[in-house]
């Protein structure tokens, strides 16, 4: 048999020229009109947007998600959970499921809302484009004695509790604490401020208050007013910081500056920032001090004076960075000027997306040739080559025979073959070189293709089973035993069998002989995407239907009612510790034989829908995936988020659409009794993972009740006295022995009452 043969000598040209032009262009440029400069750097990113990189698992939160604007000016925690977020338009809590919006209709003073602070009495404070408010549990209170039109700027806590108000326009507010919040002193032009208009503000450790104008720095110590000449070029003070040491650093327009020997001088972090806008700066529990800029995303300082560049390129949303919250999980939050947020909860997950060097995103394949390099096969643009932090692209132009790649795998020479939507195709000293129906396959799209440990290649087509060997192919069909001809899935057994998933079901090759398995004995569906056999060898089946494992001639199946995503299951993978990971068609479910712990784009999966077989695990251990929209690797080490119960709040209770006050015992007619309880638990790493459970007790034995909905209603209740409870946990863990509750009393008609 006589293979097509294309050469590929020519591949490295691109990659050349590029070099080639990455040297020289500098100089080219300089002696260029300034609109032929613009056009051939254009150009030339263009080209050589085959270089790799990747992105970091940020998940983000935009407007589709129910966030009420992009623009995001403040990220907070109050003392229950919840993440508050300050934008243009409004105000949003959020409990990792749902966002919730309040505005001007809830007590805002005005919907833009620039800073939000959780005081240490658990009082939540907006400062907003006309005053500030605190919110009382249910909507927003505001201070009566607010002056007119004046802009509340950053709102900070003393150490005795009361607050400080920068403004833009009234200068510097302080308020007092407790029930009836008041304005206690002004803190303008007539008490030595250099202006009204207050852009920034710090309470250091020793009570000092510090604040920041335009061009100025102020400094309240003792009640005094205290001007801190500024020597630097003119500048607007943005925010403020106080480091570890205790040293009083601000970031400008021009960099950041720091506070020595009386007066601030520029601060060097080993980088050059001093023509960058820093918007904020804050320090996270491993003491990483956090950058954020207008414009340039976010530098990362640790404490070993290392800094670390981060901006869309590794997953950022936008590139202008306004504020940066880290939660009680650990989650670090990034707001953004018109991206939205973005929560990164792990650096043990890397991405790769369309726009990053992949031609396109949609992988179906992956593997690797164990010398660092990773082979990529996509849905309509061939494969890549990821090496030595490069992409190399091969299409049909260079030789393969569809640009659709089904499979790939690494043979014992070390040479990459694809299955494809028109037969199969190996690279071999710079050549492809291809099999088809013409040279005896017996269906030309290859799904999947393995090699034996005696070096035999063995083909899953549309249309049969194929042996290659010598250079010879052998067909298997239905008139050779073969129950069905779509094949999807192959492995060798350690005892030497052949495990082959079909279109009806599990089949096995035993010396010479199919054997079959379907629904009939305990599938949970016929249609296999992919398996494989454990240390005891036990076979776990992922179908389009749920999980199953095959032991002994038993079928144990689970589903989405167990905890799976989605129960068409596309990938299945060894873990470490003996989990199973499981790619879906809505994420990744980690399987430790007792729970799954779901990851999604929410929490670091490039794209919810792993595509069928398109998994690998290579030899660090490391799990890769490839969905509709790239590719992602977890790492060896890689942990789920904690798993600790959520705390569970009941957020609302209706009764035929009348509200219900929760920390009152409600008096419900039994002929009108339509109860509606609305409740939450609190993860933004673990949300598709929280389940509750509930119980209805009218001073009896009542069972919990599990369910994973938000909401419930109960109807047509007997007349006595009730307690409705409510808790959760994430996965199979730990139910939160705290629930949230709830009394009321369902009152008899008057007909039914003892006179």
């Amino acid at each position: 048999m006589k293979a097509k043969k294309y050469n590929n000598n020519d591949s490295g040209f691109l990659a050349v020229f590029i070099t080639i032009v990455k040297t020289y262009l500098p100089f080219f440029l300089r002696i260029l009109p300034a609109s032929l400069r613009r056009c051939i750097t254009l150009a030339f990113l263009l080209l050589s947007s085959t270089v790799y990189a990747q992105q970091l698992p940020f998940a983000h939160l935009s407007i589709a998600d129910g966030l009420e604007d992009t623009v995001i000016f403040a990220i907070e925690q109050d003392k229950q959970g919840f993440l508050w977020i300050a934008t243009r338009t409004g105000i949003n809590r959020f409990d990792g499921d749902r966002f919730w919006t309040y505005g001007q209709n809830d007590g805002l003073p005005n919907n833009l809302a620039r800073d939000i602070l959780n005081t240490r009495a658990g009082r939540l404070w907006i400062a907003s484009e006309r005053g500030i408010a605190w919110f009382d549990g249910k909507k927003f209170q505001t201070l009566t004695d607010w002056p007119k039109n004046v802009s509340a700027r950053v709102i900070k806590e003393a150490a005795d509790g009361s607050l400080w108000v920068a403004t833009y326009g009234a200068g510097l507010l302080h308020i007092s604490a407790g029930q009836s919040p008041q304005i206690l002193e002004t803190f303008d032009r007539s008490s030595g401020l250099p202006s009204n208009r207050v852009r920034s503000l710090l309470v250091d450790n020793k009570g000092n208050v510090w604040i920041g104008m335009s061009g100025n720095i102020a400094r309240i110590s003792q009640g005094q007013v205290q001007t801190i000449q500024w020597h630097a070029r003119r500048t607007e003070i943005r925010t403020f910081y106080q480091h570890s040491d205790n040293e009083i650093w601000v970031g400008t327009r021009h960099g950041i500056f720091h506070f020595v020997d009386g007066r601030f001088l520029p601060l060097d972090l080993g980088m050059d920032l001093s023509k960058q806008t820093i918007n904020t700066i804050k320090r996270d529990s491993k003491n990483t001090v956090l950058i954020g800029t207008r414009d340039f995303g976010v530098y990362q300082y640790n404490v070993n004076g290392q800094v670390k560049h981060l901006d869309m390129k590794d997953g950022l949303p936008d590139n202008s960075v306004n504020s940066i919250f880290q939660d009680n999980e650990g989650n670090l939050w990034f707001g953004t000027y018109g991206g939205g947020i973005a929560r990164l909860s792990t650096s043990k997950v890397l991405n790769w997306k369309a726009q990053k060097g992949l031609p396109n995103p949609n992988v179906y394949a992956i593997t690797d040739d164990h010398t660092g390099c990773i082979w990529i096969g996509t849905n309509g643009d061939g494969v890549s080559r990821l090496c030595n932090q490069e992409l190399t692209h091969y299409t049909r132009d260079d030789g393969l025979p569809h640009n659709k790649i089904l499979s790939a795998m690494i043979d014992h020479n070390g040479t990459p073959w694809f299955g494809t939507l028109q037969g199969i195709s190996h690279l071999q000293d710079g050549e492809f070189i291809n099999y088809d129906q013409d040279n005896g396959l017996s269906g030309s799209v290859s799904y999947h293709l393995i090699q034996a440990r005696d070096k035999t290649i063995w083909i899953a087509t549309n249309n049969g089973l194929n042996r290659f060997v010598d250079g010879k192919i052998v067909q298997f069909r239905r008139i050779h035993g073969l129950p069905d001809h779509r094949i999807n899935h192959i492995l060798e057994s350690k005892n030497g069998d052949l495990w082959i998933g079909s279109a009806n079901g599990l089949i096995r090759y035993h010396q010479g002989k199919f054997s079959n398995w379907t629904t009939e004995d305990g599938l949970p569906a016929n249609f296999i995407n992919d398996f494989y056999e454990d240390e005891k060898g036990g076979l776990w089946i992922a179908t389009n239907n749920g999980l199953s494992y095959f032991y002994n001639g038993v079928f144990k199946n689970w589903r989405k009612e167990q905890g799976l995503p989605h129960n068409n299951c596309t990938v299945i993978l060894p873990g470490k510790n003996d989990e199973i990971w499981i790619g879906t068609s809505r994420g990744v479910a980690i399987f430790d034989g007792n729970d799954f712990t779901v990851i999604t784009a929410k929490e670091g999966l490039v794209f919810d829908l792993v595509n069928r077989g398109a998994g690998y695990r290579d030899p660090e251990g490391n799990i890769w995936f490839g969905t509709g929209e790239g590719m992602s690797r977890f790492a060896a080490d890689f942990k789920p988020g904690d798993s600790n119960p959520p705390p569970v709040h009941l957020l609302s209770i209706s009764n035929n659409q009348t509200q219900l006050a929760i920390d009152d015992i409600a008096q419900i007619p039994q002929q009108d009794s339509s109860l509606h309880f609305n409740y939450s638990a609190i993860s933004f790493q673990r949300a598709p993972d929280v389940n509750f459970r509930y119980r209805l007790d009218n001073g009896g034995s009542s069972k919990w009740r599990e369910t994973r909905l938000r909401d419930l209603q109960i109807n047509s209740l007997a007349a006595g006295e009730y307690t409705f409870e409510v808790t959760a946990r994430i996965g199979n863990g730990q139910w939160n022995d705290a629930p949230a509750v709830y009394k009321f009393r369902v009152t008899p008609p008057f007909w039914k009452t003892t006179w």
